[in-house]
């Protein structure tokens, strides 16, 4: 819409001898703008001739001051909501919806004026609210002007700061990319020295704030690298970019990466000596003597290999129990020797293993061809109830450990288990099967040692001419 007119007289009035202009508007109603404006009402008035009296003309500046204050009320009432307003307000707008804000508040202010003036139904009354009303509207467009200014340097530091952010996430993930790394980092400077011009800020603030964001930089890469395990790869973003960053900052990020691949090489270095020579503690730690004693990391190094090796020996004495116990199930329901010897000799229970069960094994079924009534009370136990009794002891176990109920039914249960396994143990290992007996062909674990170590034959050899003698 197009400007409003400024509108001025067509010429000068001659107020009547005697006749005095009065208005009750005080000066801070509208401003002193606005209340000189007003008092000028009777000074520009135009009379059409003598005819008219004084009663007339006081009526005419009355209506003429009505209507301007009028028109002043509601316009300052529409300015004003138009710039404050609390949810559409000009002034309210932050950082790049600023932008324009000044041009619109013309516009529309012009428009409002344009509204107005249309109301009235002389040029005095026009004349009287314009020069009225034109302070109000300098106000308001220098108010609007200052603010878009405002805003509009926040906006463009809000842009430098996403600018940067985003450049640094960039870098961050590209700690490995050199030339993807390399144009974020550029970029990212850029916008600190684009802000700190903005800010009007000195040559010296500004270097020093392109050194917190390049440290910022490299501090997100070396951590994007150790988060995914790459010492190598954070170590090269340390020498390539280390120039941005002062010693201090580099001595932390060295810091943080030897933190970080200590574990991991010492892991890498167990892994071999273990792959290489298996539960076989001692040359693997003269292995790793030789190679690492004069690191000074070595001390780690040592602790965690041996830290593996006694974790791998409780892996292994839980598996061989596990395997004992397997082969042991099947032992209880055997009815004869060879049965039990071609369960042992078919199991994966180690040697020694091996001959402790065939011992065991052999000497049960010897005392069985003239057994006393315990020998076939335990003996019949074995094969019937203790893998029963067994499986109830351990889910007691369990249910102590899990801190869950227990019924008294369930705990009568758990009572004669408990109470029926101790009896045979003390049965077993009381020598109630008679351990003295075994045929020729087993081995005691003497013979079995002397074999191995002063022989050195190996378990095949032993297992061969040994262990598997009267077995299919």
């Amino acid at each position: 819409m197009a400007t409003v007119q400024r509108y001025t007289p067509v010429s000068q009035a001659q107020q009547l001898p005697g006749v005095m202009a009065s208005s009750s508007a005080s000066p801070t109603a509208y401003g002193a703008g606005t209340a000189q404006a007003l008092g000028g009402i009777g000074e520009s008035l135009q009379y059409a001739g003598k005819e008219l009296n004084d009663q007339q003309v006081q009526q005419q500046h009355e209506d003429n001051l009505s209507a301007v204050q009028t028109a002043l009320a509601s316009s300052a009432k529409e300015i004003s909501d138009l710039h404050y307003n609390a949810d559409t307000g000009l002034l309210h707008t932050q950082g790049i919806n600023s932008k324009g804000i000044t041009a619109t508040s013309k516009k529309l202010s012009d428009e409002i004026i344009e509204k107005k003036s249309k109301m009235f139904t002389n040029d005095v009354q026009k004349n009287s609210f314009m020069k009225a009303i034109e302070p109000q509207l300098q106000s308001f467009q220098n108010t609007t002007m200052n603010h878009e200014s405002q805003q509009t340097k926040v906006a463009a530091i809000q842009s430098s700061d996403s600018v940067a952010a985003n450049n640094l996430d960039i870098a961050s993930t590209a700690y490995n990319n050199f030339e993807v790394a390399d144009n974020a980092i550029r970029m990212g400077i850029k916008s600190q020295t684009t802000k700190g011009m903005i800010l009007g800020l000195p040559n010296e603030t500004i270097n020093e704030n392109i050194k917190k964001y390049s440290d910022g930089v490299l501090a997100g890469m070396v951590k994007t690298a150790l988060d995914q395990n790459d010492i190598n790869g954070a170590r090269g973003a340390v020498i390539r970019y280390g120039d941005k960053v002062d010693q201090k900052s580099i001595n932390i990020f060295n810091e943080s990466i030897n933190k970080k691949a200590l574990p991991i090489k010492s892991k890498q270095i167990t892994d071999s000596l273990v792959g290489k020579y298996g539960l076989n503690e001692q040359p693997a730690m003269a292995e790793l003597e030789k190679a690492f004693g004069k690191d000074p990391n070595f001390k780690s190094y040592s602790a965690d290999l041996q830290a593996k090796f006694v974790d791998l020996r409780r892996y292994d004495n839980e598996n061989k129990k596990k395997t004992e116990e397997a082969t042991l199930t099947q032992m209880w329901s055997a009815n004869t020797l060879e049965e039990s010897k071609k369960i042992i000799n078919n199991s994966n229970v180690t040697m020694a293993q091996k001959i402790t069960l065939l011992e065991r094994a052999t000497a049960k079924f010897k005392a069985l061809e003239k057994p006393t009534p315990d020998q076939t009370f335990w003996h019949n136990f074995e094969r019937e109830s203790l893998k029963g009794h067994l499986e109830n002891i351990a889910l007691y176990e369990k249910k102590i450990k899990d801190v869950g109920e227990i019924t008294d039914e369930q705990q009568k249960s758990f009572n004669k288990s408990s109470a029926m396994l101790t009896d045979y143990w003390v049965f077993t290992s009381g020598g109630g099967f008679n351990p003295n007996a075994k045929p020729k062909e087993v081995l005691t674990m003497d013979e079995y040692k002397h074999l191995k170590y002063d022989k050195h034959w190996s378990d095949a050899d032993i297992q061969e001419k040994y262990l598997t003698e009267g077995s299919e």
